[in-house]
């Protein structure tokens, strides 16, 4: 019976030894295959070498099945086997590097379930592996993939921590873009558009051949246009045409070069159609001349047509006006969060929380929308008009000694001569 049991053991020794030689053996003849680029084969030898062991040969198998998958673009068996990789060999050498290229993967997409997903990996290979070689390059994309979640400060942690700790990585020019992309976000609070500018030259002055390069000329050029500088930006995507040909930044960039010329194009004619508009109000026909479009200048007295306002932009249809707006004709006044002037109508519409009409001392209104006709000297005011005439021009909505107020759906004025005021109104 002993004898019997060692015969039994010694066979099953051997059958154990011989699936390993032949495991041993697949597998060698994959990483053969792999190395001659021939891929699929080598997929199929490394599928026959795997075993229920969790040795060492059994966890680099299973990545270097997931990385044949990967060249061959089917990322959906990649994936599947990177994840293994981890969740069967997370002591393993592979297992940061396999979480990585889950996470980059799940990155591409852009897709903001997938994005978290790749951000929930990424956050274990910095808590999981502190002593990985991938460290760097998991912060950096953790550092993008928060900038896609709109995690600004986070990202920007991030991506410093990088150029702090590991900038002889080669990830400085990758973490320098992605600070200019963080700065240039319009959804960003730390919007700063002249250090976007800043990082983005930094990587094509420094490293000009790297593969951010050609999309931080398109950046420069972009950020440059947002800012209607488009004499400065078109060279920049001329830079992207000739030096980048047949990319698909190059691709981007042509389109740009022709929109920043329209635009500049039409800007100028808006701002001439608008300095004529101003020039017909105007008593004296003499043009109120705009210094700059989005920042108008703030005279100190309003004086004839003339529109105040944190914000303005125009084309050769209209010029529009934000924040704080103030309009003057005469001795009428508006005051308004929004307005827009129909540059070829010459009519302008003033909206927001609290449009206000004042004419002289004689009348005040409130109401939600105003429209005012500049060539018939004409305008409506609609929705909860509330207003007073005589007194000191002052709006009493409350109860006291004040005016009366009337209240009515709309109200129509007429401006005669510039002097007098007068209405038609209905309850």
């Amino acid at each position: 019976m002993t004898t019997l049991l060692v015969r039994v053991a010694f066979v099953l020794a051997y059958l154990s030894f011989a699936v390993s030689l032949y495991a041993q053996g697949s597998y060698d003849l994959g990483n053969r295959l792999f190395a001659e680029g021939r891929t699929a084969e080598a997929a199929e030898t490394y599928e026959k070498s795997l075993h229920e062991g969790k040795s060492e040969v059994a966890a680099h198998c299973r990545f270097m099945l997931a990385s044949c998958f990967e060249q061959m673009s089917d990322f959906e068996k990649a994936e599947k086997n990177y994840r293994l990789v981890w969740q069967l060999f997370p002591r393993s050498p592979w297992a940061d590097d396999a979480l990585l290229r889950v996470a980059a993967h799940l990155s591409k997409s852009r897709d903001i379930n997938d994005v978290k997903a790749a951000k929930s990996y990424l956050v274990k290979i910095q808590g999981l592996y502190p002593q990985s070689s991938l460290l760097a390059d998991s912060l950096c994309l953790l550092g993008e993939d928060n900038i896609l979640l709109h995690e600004f400060d986070e990202a920007q942690r991030n991506l410093t921590e990088v150029l702090d700790k590991y900038s002889d990585s080669g990830l400085a020019t990758r973490a320098h873009f992605a600070l200019g992309r963080l700065y240039s976000d319009d959804e960003n609070e730390l919007r700063d558009l002249d250090r976007a500018l800043d990082e983005f030259r930094l990587v094509v002055e420094e490293s000009p051949d790297s593969p951010c390069a050609p999309w931080a000329y398109f950046s420069i050029g972009n950020v440059l246009r947002s800012q209607k500088k488009w004499e400065h930006a078109r060279p920049y995507f001329q830079a992207v045409i000739e030096q980048y040909d047949r990319t698909l930044c190059a691709a981007a960039a042509r389109p740009m070069l022709v929109l920043s010329q329209v635009e500049r194009d039409q800007f100028l004619r808006g701002r001439d159609s608008f300095e004529q508009l101003l020039a017909i109000v105007n008593q004296d026909q003499r043009p109120v001349m705009l210094k700059k479009v989005v920042v108008l200048p703030q005279p100190r007295q309003v004086t004839k047509l003339e529109i105040v306002s944190d914000e303005a932009y125009s084309d050769e249809a209209r010029a529009i006006y934000k924040g704080d707006v103030k309009v003057s004709a005469g001795r009428m006044r508006i005051f308004a969060d929004y307005v827009v002037c129909e540059l070829r109508s010459q009519v302008v519409r003033a909206s927001g929380k609290s449009t206000r009409l004042q004419f002289g001392k004689e009348f005040v209104l409130d109401c939600k929308q105003l429209t005012f006709d500049v060539k018939k000297q004409r305008g409506v005011a609609s929705g909860d008009v509330r207003f007073v005439e005589g007194g000191s021009g002052v709006l009493a909505l409350g109860s006291g000694s004040g005016p009366k107020v009337k209240v009515v759906k709309s109200l129509v004025f007429l401006i005669k001569d510039g002097q007098a005021l007068s209405l038609s109104e209905k309850e």
